[in-house]
């Protein structure tokens, strides 16, 4: 088996100890690397009752067959663990050159399990737009290089904005100052803290103050209104230091609401306690049952329908053109199938602008061949895998108690109509679409994979 060293670095922060470990072939096989493999070790390890942030918990980092090779975009590997802030599955992937890094170096990936007795390291220091960089192996190079160069924020520098920090610092916030969204995107990269679920969170709780739901006595003093750049960094600041009202936020808006109470819940946006990043489902019926259906929560990438709906086709899964954003015909199929082939992508660890920029499945099939050796390996095993995958993770959320209740949109998305001069008129049928998905999955009227499903995918 070439593509893969089949040594995995486990470390033992508890008891300080570090081990070696390998895999059979089939293993590797079967999950790929990657988010597979990742989401194959949490639910074989990590029970569903675990507290997030407890030893008992475990991270996973790990690379894929593609990453160290020379192949374009591979240079990625992904973060598996049980979420904090869902109680569930959660996954990212990460670009760069750390991924290739380490597989150069001769490994896998790392296991992180147990509690350090104490954390250190180096604040991030990254370097308006002055320049672009790019993962290892990529072709594409879309990251932006930016400092400010006048203005109050003058000085600054750092990666981005990328279109999430505009959507979400900017759009939500009804912020329309480039460097003050620039800044606030820099910030949340030195906290370590999300873009897209800081934006949002501000957003929420500047509609909670607008509504009335929660006053000044709530927030410390703030006036969270909609449109103010010098409140929006500062709330960046104070969830990043855990701070006054940051502390509530923090939490992310599922548990702020709760823990606001009143109608809070009624505004917090989010699936499965993970919140929307900036693309609306009411414009993409697939993007709508993706977001609901989603291993991770309101995640636009595990499916990437969306891309599919609106100009990209994909004729090799029976699309020759974008699927139509607005009819449910079919819907459930084209987001199931996009949804395994996502789950592969990001096991193999390639780009999914790679994908969309008109990479082939055959050609990854190909690269499988070549770079690991599995000189049988189909089109249709690639395809199957990535059922697969998606299986295991949606096991994972059933040992932490997630169905068909938490499989929807925020009742906004649901019933109201978006407004405006050129807007298409649709709310997505979720329901319908819904039992229709579980039906194709193999899954029962709950949501749950049932026997017969898992002992084809080979997971029983």
């Amino acid at each position: 088996m070439k593509g893969v060293w089949n040594k995995v670095i486990r470390v033992n922060l508890t008891n300080e100890e570090i081990n070696i470990e390998s895999y059979e072939e089939k293993l590797w096989r079967q999950y790929l690397g990657g988010s597979g493999l990742g989401a194959k070790l949490l639910y074989d390890e990590v029970d569903g009752n675990v507290e997030p942030l407890s030893p008992e918990n475990k991270i996973y980092f790990l690379t894929g067959p593609f990453c160290g090779s020379s192949i374009p975009t591979s240079g990625r590997h992904a973060a598996v663990t049980k979420s904090p802030l869902t109680g569930a599955f959660a996954e990212s992937d990460v670009g760069g050159c750390w991924g290739y890094e380490l597989k150069n170096a001769g490994y896998d990936g790392i296991i992180l399990e147990g509690r350090a007795e104490k954390i250190s390291g180096q604040k991030m220091a990254e370097t308006i737009l002055t320049g672009n960089y790019r993962c290892k192996t990529c072709i594409i190079g879309c990251g932006r290089v930016i400092k400010i160069q006048e203005g109050p924020y003058k000085g600054v520098e750092g990666s981005g904005p990328e279109y999430e920090a505009l959507g979400t610092l900017g759009g939500l916030c009804l912020i329309d100052n480039l460097e003050a969204i620039a800044y606030g995107n820099e910030l949340c990269n030195k906290y370590g803290i999300d873009v897209i679920s800081t934006g949002a969170s501000i957003g929420f709780a500047m509609e909670l103050y607008e509504k009335g739901i929660i006053t000044k006595e709530d927030t410390g003093g703030l006036e969270i209104k909609f449109g103010d750049e010098k409140v929006m960094i500062e709330l960046i600041k104070l969830i990043g230091e855990r701070k006054g009202f940051g502390e509530v936020l923090g939490e992310g808006v599922r548990i702020a609401a709760e823990r606001i109470g009143g109608l809070a819940k009624e505004y917090a946006f989010h699936v499965k306690g993970l919140e929307f990043p900036a693309h609306d489902p009411r414009a993409f019926n697939g993007l709508a049952l993706s977001y609901a259906t989603s291993n991770r929560g309101a995640c636009h990438l595990a499916g990437f329908t969306h891309g599919y709906e609106k100009a990209n086709k994909i004729p090799e899964l029976g699309y020759d053109k974008p699927h139509d954003r607005h009819t449910t015909e079919g819907k459930a199929e084209f987001v199931i199938k996009m949804q395994n082939l996502m789950g592969v992508v990001d096991s193999l660890k390639v780009c999914k602008f790679a994908v969309s920029n008109g990479l082939k499945i055959s050609t990854l099939v190909d690269w499988v061949k070549f770079v690991v050796g599995w000189e049988d390996y189909s089109f249709e095993e690639l395809i199957k895998t990535g059922e697969r995958i998606y299986n295991i993770k949606r096991l994972f959320n059933v040992k932490c108690g997630i169905s068909r209740k938490d499989d929807t949109l925020p009742m906004r998305f649901l019933t109201l109509k978006r407004e405006g001069e050129g807007v298409q008129v649709n709310l997505p049928p979720l329901g319908k679409m819904l039992s229709e998905y579980y039906e194709i999955r193999g899954w029962n009227e709950v949501g749950i994979p049932t026997d017969s499903k898992l002992k084809e995918l080979d997971i029983l």
